[in-house]
């Protein structure tokens, strides 16, 4: 009697363990919609910034004082943004499971990229900017070669983030 109630309770115990991710209460639509709602808007404002950045960057490159300022403005601006977005991930209320925890990880590779790009890969650009020893030409093919090596990552990362969205959409009831 004890020799047939080991296999059975080993059965149940390894059914049990299978099935325990799928008996978790995955995240209701409304939480994942919420949590991806603030994780989009922040992403938009960052993103904001850096298409003005790009846009100062070419007046910039002219040389004027003027130009010169707003582009440095669009960048202080920036970084506080990207510290207070920082602030806010910590903050917010990651929907229960696996897949939140995927988006989670995605989301904080994503936004560890950005620090990285506002405060080490930003400031070389505008020391290009600075450069009084180069013509605008030179400074515009300087620019573009330092963009063009970060932007396969920062496509890669972008792709990561968007592939976790839809698999947390998925998981939502």
């Amino acid at each position: 009697m004890f020799r047939r109630s080991i296999p059975s309770l080993f059965v149940s115990l390894l059914v049990l363990f299978w099935t325990s991710p799928m008996l978790a209460e995955a995240p209701s639509k409304a939480e994942v919609e919420a949590y991806l709602g603030k994780m989009t808007k922040s992403h938009e404002e960052l993103n904001k910034h850096g298409q003005d950045f790009g846009r100062l960057l070419g007046p910039a490159l002219k040389g004027g004082a003027e130009e010169k300022l707003a582009l440095y403005r669009n960048y202080r601006g920036m970084a506080q943004l990207l510290f207070k977005v920082q602030q806010q991930c910590n903050e917010w209320k990651v929907p229960e499971g696996a897949a939140s925890q995927n988006m989670k990880a995605a989301n904080d590779r994503f936004m560890i990229y950005q620090h990285e790009a506002v405060l080490d890969k930003v400031p070389a650009l505008l020391e290009i900017v600075d450069d009084d020893t180069l013509d605008g030409d030179a400074k515009l093919e300087k620019i573009r070669a330092r963009i063009t090596l970060d932007n396969a990552r920062e496509i890669e990362l972008g792709k990561q983030v968007r592939s976790a969205m839809e698999a947390l959409r998925e998981a939502a009831k």
